[in-house]
């Protein structure tokens, strides 16, 4: 008995940590001219229903691009967030990476690659 309570409570204890926010980038990657545009979607998906942080609390670290606009963001049909962000390249190479950090789980990140034409 004591093991099937044992083994019950680590069952609910793993389903209630298990995963934070995904955060993805659409396209996965972007190729782009020295100091030209482009546009990129981030997709937040909650691994909680009833997530604690506000939307708006989300760190985005540029490296060799600059963010030129963030949109609002808008929920689609799933439940996901989604926001359109404008970059430019401003270096051969650079990175955006976005992460949050959640009480009941931890850090999430996503990373976006850019590369020069």
């Amino acid at each position: 008995m004591t093991r099937l309570k044992l083994l019950l409570l680590a069952f609910v204890a793993l389903t209630l940590t298990v995963g934070a926010c995904e955060l993805t980038f659409s396209p996965s990657s972007l190729t782009l001219g020295q100091g030209k545009t482009g546009k990129v979607v981030l997709t937040m998906s909650h691994e909680h229903r009833r997530c604690v942080l506000a939307n708006e609390v989300i760190n985005y670290d540029a490296k060799g691009v600059t963010i030129l606009a963030k949109g609002a963001w808008q929920e689609d049909e799933y439940g996901d967030l989604r926001q359109e962000i404008s970059l430019r390249l401003d270096a051969k190479q650079g990175t955006l990476r976005v992460s949050r950090q959640c009480s009941r789980k931890g850090t999430s990140e996503g990373t976006l690659k850019v590369a020069i034409k």
